[in-house]
């Protein structure tokens, strides 16, 4: 195992800080596009980005210890391919960022930006090194739900300053490293990665699905199942519980020769003391200039009555609960303490028995109702031990109504088998429904939020428009459509769209996914939804004020052609005849929104189609410098996700 010191290299912290910009740059992207077509101050990108305008602390730090936009170098086609995939967009700004760093440090090292960089490290080595006080993070209200509610709950997501931030994440790499070997293997999240065939990979909420698939396809017999979610985990977790669990475990890896860093262990104790629901957060509740801030009628709940009805506290608002949402080392704190648990059930292991846990989410499965049965009240049992509080399980006879509500996070042992007048056909986990077959399909809960989302671009931009709007609407729809087909199924052109990108979109969270009635019916709802959202665009251009322009036409005259050499004026009003007849071309002789040529195969030009690659040369070349995207088949959920598996 490597040592504390060198998780705080300059390698090290530099590659954090190149992550975090990068990130940055991601999520302007659509700051960027709202401030392009409107000149409304709302959206003005250079006002409202970060390190713009009246920026934060931390903006003007990263900006002063990072090389500007302008100065960091472009990749080349090698650096920008991985294995033939290209790379993602954060991936490869990291990359872009890091080469510019070394090259600055090589032959210029005397550059502004390099020296405060230099003199920030020496800070995060001197912070660890000595007495370092981790401030209190600041609270964002992130709403929990996007219904339309007089005061909405909020979910408290916290934020450290920068050198604080770098601190805790490579303090948690460090210690994560160190305690992963003893975790529980059905355990799936906040885990380091793998290193399986020799390559490095990343553990995440597809193997909890793999563990239960492939358990299902050994076991041969109904499964009775069970399945918990804790109330507000990270909210209601005790820091006496926390540090108790923490020195047993780091007594139990000393007896294994593994030493924990007398420094990692006193910033996490540190970590523990900047933050506690019951301090930062509940206060809050009636700071009205707090939520006047964020523009946000909310509040955030929690769960002092169940507490102490369950007689964990007398007065919980004096004790020290609750570990910080956002905060790395808070993933290992959940990690730690539920793996108390997780040993206990590894009792209940007999080859018929199989439980699964993704942070607070746990499902437990067994061939016996009873042994499933004894299996989930240990695990309540454990729960209670650790004075945390489940949801209420709902007890048998479940109904149909009750077992898909969304306000049913935990059930009593049911029957999972494909006799559904007996048992339910389905169980959902962490976004996948998988039935008593194996076949897996989207919550109705997720796609509900896709679905979310593509109104919420649509909305953004049909605003953004409507009020001095900047650009014409060929670009505006250009630009809403790419956003909509990039968070779906990543940044695709007509040449590269049948390759799998690394990109972060919707369909990479969902890979399992294979062909069957229900996905496929999914992934058409969500097509169909999408284009419902961009046709509800194209009207709002129609019903502008300005209607005389918000037609995005782009239409072939009758010389068009005659670029191409040996055609004349008449072959090339015959050919754009031609273009009409199959459908290519509209009534007027213009592309439109939906220009098909590129699946026309069976085109007949008689005696010019000698010339009929070159024709579609010339559409495509018209097509690419408008640049507006189709948002068909190559585009759509449906290929991308039944397709590669057919």
């Amino acid at each position: 195992m490597k040592t504390f010191d060198a998780y705080f290299t300059d390698d090290q912290i530099i590659t954090y800080l190149c992550r975090i910009r990068a990130k940055q740059s991601k999520t302007l992207n659509r700051m960027h596009l709202l401030g392009a077509i409107s000149s409304r101050k709302k959206f003005n990108f250079h006002r409202n980005s970060p390190g713009a305008g009246n920026p934060s602390e931390d903006e003007k730090l990263l900006a002063e210890i990072l090389p500007p936009r302008r100065m960091w170098k472009k990749l080349n086609k090698s650096l920008r391919y991985n294995n033939g995939k290209k790379v993602n967009s954060v991936d490869a700004n990291e990359l872009s960022l890091k080469i510019t760093i070394n090259h600055y440090k090589i032959h210029n090292p005397s550059e502004t930006f390099l020296l405060k960089l230099n003199s920030f490290i020496k800070e995060i080595r001197d912070e660890i090194n000595g007495h370092c006080v981790i401030r209190s993070p600041k609270i964002i209200p992130v709403k929990k739900d996007d219904e339309q509610v007089v005061r909405c709950e909020c979910r408290p997501i916290s934020t450290f300053k920068l050198k604080e931030r770098i601190i805790i994440g490579l303090t948690n790499k460090y210690l994560s490293t160190a305690f992963d070997d003893s975790f529980y293997e059905h355990s799936y999240a906040f885990r380091r990665p793998k290193i399986i065939h020799g390559t490095l990979v990343e553990v995440t909420h597809h193997d909890a699905i793999k563990s239960i698939i492939e358990f299902k396809r050994n076991c041969s017999c109904e499964l009775w199942v069970a399945e918990s979610d804790i109330r507000k985990f990270f909210d209601s977790v005790h820091h006496s519980v926390i540090k108790k669990i923490f020195n047993k475990c780091v007594g139990v890896l000393k007896r294994n020769g593994i030493v924990i860093d007398e420094r990692a262990k006193r910033l996490f104790i540190n970590y523990l003391k900047s933050y506690a629901f019951t301090k930062n957060v509940i206060p809050l509740n009636k700071d009205k200039a707090y939520w006047e801030q964020f523009k946000i009628d909310g509040n955030f709940e929690w769960i002092e009555s169940s507490l102490i009805n369950e007689k964990f506290y007398k007065k919980p608002l004096s004790c020290r609960i609750g570990v910080p949402q956002g905060g790395a080392i808070s993933g290992l704190i959940a990690n730690l303490v539920l793996n108390e648990i997780d040993r206990k059930l590894k009792n209940f292991i007999d080859g018929k028995f199989h439980y699964t846990r993704f942070c607070d989410d746990m499902i437990v499965m067994h061939s016996e109702q009873d042994k499933c049965r004894e299996a989930f009240e240990s695990y309540n049992k454990g729960l209670r031990m650790l004075k945390l509080i489940s949801h209420k399980p709902i007890p048998m006879p479940l109904t149909k109504k009750k077992y898909w509500s969304p306000k049913i996070k935990s059930k009593a042992p049911y029957r999972w088998g494909k006799d559904e007048d007996e048992s339910f056909k389905w169980i959902s986990f962490v976004g996948y429904d998988i039935d008593a077959d194996g076949n897996l399909r989207v919550r109705k809960k997720s796609l509900n939020k896709e679905k979310a989302k593509q109104k919420d671009v649509v909305d953004e931009v049909i605003e953004a428009h409507r009020s001095r709007r900047r650009k014409n609407y060929s670009y505006i729809f250009e630009s809403c459509v790419n956003r909509l087909i990039g968070m779906s199924v990543g940044r695709i052109t007509l040449k590269n769209y049948k390759e799998n990108e690394p990109e972060m979109c919707w369909k990479n969270g969902f890979v399992l996914l294979s062909k069957n009635k229900d996905v496929s019916a999914q992934m058409k709802g969500l097509d169909r939804s999408r284009n419902h959202q961009i046709v509800r665009l194209q009207k709002s251009f129609i019903n502008s004020s300005d209607d005389d322009n918000a037609r995005i036409k782009t239409t072939i005259k009758e010389n068009y052609f005659t670029r191409i050499r040996g055609i004349e004026l008449e072959d090339s009003k015959f050919i754009r005849e031609v273009l009409k007849g199959f459908g290519i071309l509209e009534s007027d002789y213009s592309l439109g929104f939906r220009p098909s040529f590129y699946l026309c195969e069976e085109l007949d030009f008689n005696g010019l189609n000698n010339y009929k690659t070159q024709i579609l040369d010339q559409l495509e070349t018209l097509f690419k410098k408008r640049d507006i995207p189709i948002y068909g088949k190559p585009f759509s959920y449906y290929y991308h996700i039944i397709t590669p598996k057919e």
